[in-house]
């Protein structure tokens, strides 16, 4: 009877694998993030030769930057068009498949049964979060990726290139650093436990500071060390520092969002916290290095649960949870099949609620690509569009930016919206991309003056001609 279920369930693991992995190439096509279209900008820009921090505004790593403006090139003529943001997409979704399959290849690793890692493994790419923010266009897939290699690298003692890993999820995304911090961390503890070379336990380190300088030394080398500092460090470590201070929806904001976003996947976070809390007060004298390592990037991604951070970080902490909470489980209960029964129920609710939760977040895309397409077909790519953040507006994108820093300029409307600047009464401003759903970050002035002074269409407005008003 246990061979049959266990192959059922196997069965079972492939078809919700193959099921989640094609709902996510199908998922891909849905609404655009905001923040896609500033990553797809920030790629039009260094594509084009302008510096990175100095001449925009990004707080993300350089390689971010770098990768996507590459991917662009890649994809060639015309790269101004909506097709090179539909082939960002597809690459980000291929990224996604490669990150379950480093999932899979590291949850073998940890745990013995191999229809329990994937069964686990369907449990990662069938999340609501990973359905819908993982493959975005922007750098965290990259980041989990890396960092889910480094953990492979770490447990097959490749200790040098786990540091490089961790280099470079680091370089696509500094946000990064406390996963990345507590890795080290755990495995200079985890190496003095064991009595390790000193030698081998800076392994890790000398990597990472290896991918470390070579970004130094590019960015001084074209000038913007002292920017890139500026915007990676001071400017977020500053924001984040804000919110933490800032009452209101900030604390536990993480939290929150797994609540609102992935509630059956937080229940088998919550009841897997409990059952590695019961394992090591049963265990405490006895822990594998393994275990050690999990259970200090679990502490560190609880940590990040009450901190100020948005969604699509959730896609770090995810693949901790399922490492950690498996591992304890293939340990924990002796008998095989019933823990493959239980992610087996556990992959079935996902996709239930996958069924009901997904069509939330599928849009029609033409409205917003038609805003571009006008924009590309009516202005050259030196007329600057004037954008309002966090409008889900594509029409800037493959434009010159307006000013350096449209974002900080937008964070005073945002912060003091009874501001009397009216900024569309500069005769330069021709073309301005906001949704009509952010109309609440402008003043009323400014308001009056796009709805009597612009023509709309869509997310898109122009400056209407005196001559035919």
């Amino acid at each position: 009877m246990k061979i049959v279920l266990s192959k059922l369930f196997f069965i079972s693991g492939v078809l919700l694998t193959i099921y989640f992995a094609l709902n996510l190439w199908t998922a891909s096509g849905s609404e655009f993030h905001q923040d896609e279209y500033q990553h797809v900008h920030v790629a039009w820009n260094t594509l084009n030769g302008q510096k990175i921090y100095q001449d925009f505004f990004e707080t993300h790593g350089p390689i971010s930057a770098w990768t996507f403006s590459s991917l662009l090139k890649l994809h060639g003529e015309p790269i101004a068009s909506p097709e090179s943001i539909l082939f960002l997409r597809k690459i980000t979704v291929s990224t996604v498949f490669l990150s379950g399959l480093l999932m899979f290849f590291c949850l073998r690793l940890f745990v013995s049964p191999s229809t329990l890692s994937l069964l686990a493994t369907s449990l990662f790419l069938g999340g609501i979060t990973m359905q819908v923010t993982a493959f975005r266009i922007r750098p965290d897939i990259f980041v989990q990726l890396f960092f889910i290699l480094s953990l492979i690298l770490w447990v097959k003692r490749y200790r040098f290139l786990c540091g490089i890993a961790l280099g470079l999820a680091f370089g696509f995304n500094p946000k990064f650093l406390p996963l990345n911090l507590t890795l080290l961390v755990a495995d200079i503890f985890i190496c003095r436990d064991l009595k390790t070379d000193k030698k081998k336990f800076l392994a890790p380190i000398a990597g990472e500071l290896l991918v470390l300088a070579g970004l130094g030394l590019t960015l001084q080398l074209t000038g913007i060390f002292g920017p890139a500092m500026d915007s990676l460090f001071r400017h977020n470590f500053s924001a984040t520092f804000s919110r933490l201070t800032t009452t209101g929806h900030y604390p536990f904001q993480l939290f929150k969002c797994f609540l609102e976003l992935d509630k059956a996947l937080l229940a088998f976070t919550i009841v897997g916290a409990i059952g590695i809390s019961f394992f090591l007060w049963k265990k405490r004298s006895s822990l594998e290095a393994n275990l050690k390592m999990l259970i200090a990037l679990v502490f560190c991604s609880l940590v990040l649960l009450v901190a100020p951070l948005w969604h699509h970080s959730l896609i770090l902490t995810i693949p901790v949870f399922i490492l950690a909470i498996t591992h304890v489980a293939d340990k924990l209960l002796p008998d095989s099949t019933l823990t493959e029964g239980v992610y087996w129920i556990m992959a079935l609710l996902t996709l239930y609620s996958g069924y009901k939760e997904l069509p939330k977040y599928t849009a029609n895309l033409s409205p917003n690509f038609d805003s571009l397409k006008k924009v590309l077909a009516e202005t050259d790519r030196s007329q600057p569009i004037f954008y309002v953040w966090p409008s889900r507006c594509p029409a800037y994108v493959f434009n010159s930016d307006d000013n350096k820093y449209w974002l900080h300029d937008f964070k005073v409307a945002e912060v003091s919206p009874g501001t009397n600047t009216n900024r569309f009464t500069n005769p330069a401003i021709l073309w301005v991309a906001v949704d009509s759903n952010i109309f609440s970050f402008l003043n009323p002035d400014e308001k009056n003056t796009l709805e009597t002074e612009f023509q709309s269409f869509g997310c898109l407005w122009k400056r209407i001609p005196k001559t035919l008003k």
